[in-house]
């Protein structure tokens, strides 16, 4: 990408997109912290704070499909109002056990309770409206950059400069997406390193030993990286290609590791609804294992990590889907 200002329209983009799946996944991790907890220190509003189990997915989502910014802003806002209705209110309530004429019976369980969702409330609150500034950001440095490349098109007489253009283009965002690539290549090695450690997979059958192997398949993304960005456009094309059949081939063996854990853990019955509960469970509180004690953690369910390759794989599908406006 020759052009200067073109060039930085889009790395604007990209900062702020960083940004935006940074606290997004700072959220995440907190709403599941949250989720873990809640089974020691039970509160019933508790429930209401895990909005950010939708939004942030979503916000990681449209920063990598460059699109949807505007549903993933109304996600955040939603989650971020509740949070602050839960915090103010929790507030209210506790300071009222303080005033003499206010206190009632029950003001030693309400400290305690409003006390922690005024925690939890407030610092869920704080990183959903940094989240919100920065989707705002990112949403506008996207239109920007819409604007500047649609202008750049418009700026150049024939079509044989527009074509070199768009080609000069799309060789820069392949460059930069296997950068993105290879962050998710490593990151995917946690999960698949806890999935060996805890979930046995040889004893789950041998769908799970072939989403098992995806620790090869994310060591060959990475050298796979390296080798797309450092050969000619044509040989990049065509390990693109490779990396994205590799990528839905993995895509569709998780879908399907994660269907059939299901129909084992009921085999009587297998509708929606309990697809919908059962990912819902898998991602509200993937670390609910972790409380049945040591010796039966290889007896961890695999729900939440099936689930976590899938979204990985999907993420390093959209990745590779950054289109040109134009």
């Amino acid at each position: 990408m020759t052009n200067a200002k073109l060039k930085l329209a889009y790395q604007n983009v990209e900062r702020e997109s960083g940004q935006v799946r940074f606290l997004a996944f700072l959220s995440y991790i907190a709403t599941i912290f949250l989720a873990w907890q809640s089974q020691f220190l039970t509160v019933s509003s508790f429930v209401f704070l895990g909005f950010h189990h939708v939004a942030s997915p979503l916000s990681i989502g449209s920063t990598f499909f460059q699109r949807g910014a505007d549903v993933a802003l109304v996600a955040v806002l939603v989650a971020f109002l509740v949070d602050v209705i839960i915090t103010t209110t929790s507030l209210i309530s506790v300071v009222r056990c303080f005033a003499p004429l206010q206190a009632s019976m029950n003001c030693p369980d309400r400290i305690i309770q409003g006390g922690w969702l005024v925690y939890y409330g407030g610092q869920h609150a704080f990183i959903a409206l940094m989240e919100l500034l920065s989707l705002a950001r990112y949403r506008s440095a996207l239109n920007n950059y819409t604007k500047t490349w649609e202008a750049v098109l418009a700026s150049i007489p024939t079509k044989e400069g527009k074509k070199r253009a768009v080609a000069e283009a799309k060789q820069y965002t392949l460059e930069r997406s296997l950068v993105v690539d290879r962050r998710l290549h490593l990151f995917a090695f946690v999960p698949t390193i806890f999935f060996w450690a805890f979930c046995s997979p040889f004893s789950k059958g041998w769908l799970a030993v072939l989403v098992g192997s995806r620790v090869l398949r994310d060591g060959f993304g990475i050298w796979l990286t390296s080798k797309t960005g450092s050969g000619s456009l044509k040989q990049a094309h065509a390990f693109d290609v490779f990396s994205i059949v590799i990528t839905s081939c993995y895509l569709l063996i998780s879908i399907a590791a994660w269907l059939y854990s299901e129909q084992l853990a009921d085999p009587s019955t297998l509708s929606w609804e309990i697809l919908l509960d059962a990912a819902h469970t898998a991602y509200a509180n993937p670390w609910e294992w972790s409380l049945d004690g040591f010796l039966h953690m290889t007896e961890a369910e695999t729900s939440p990590f099936f689930l976590t390759f899938v979204f990985t794989e999907l993420l390093l599908l959209a990745n590779r889907y950054s289109p040109l406006r134009g």
